[in-house]
């Protein structure tokens, strides 16, 4: 799986990107199918962003998350992914 992590508007500790790559890996255990994850961390006023993109071929699943600090964010994001992938592959192997 190919994965890219985007930061907008200022820079992140590598030990946060080194989180967010080690959760999305986890991802893989569900589904070996996944063509790329990509992952955009942002700060807005609300709050941190992250925002996870799965590519599996024919569909994208898309989770996105605000908290009060990135790692919550991305932890949300990633279970949010989780769900939708389990549904996903329940939908497809009940074809």
């Amino acid at each position: 799986m190919e994965m890219e992590i985007t930061v907008r508007h200022h820079e992140l500790p590598e030990k946060v990107k080194e989180y967010a790559k080690n959760e999305m890996a986890v991802l893989e255990k569900y589904f070996d199918r996944i063509v790329s994850a990509r992952m955009i961390l942002d700060t807005q006023k609300e709050g941190e962003i992250a925002e996870l993109t799965l590519h599996i071929t024919g569909k994208d699943i898309i989770a996105k998350e605000i908290s009060d600090n990135f790692t919550k964010s991305i932890d949300a994001a990633v279970k949010k992914a989780t769900t939708q992938l389990k549904r996903y592959i329940e939908k497809r192997n009940n074809q």
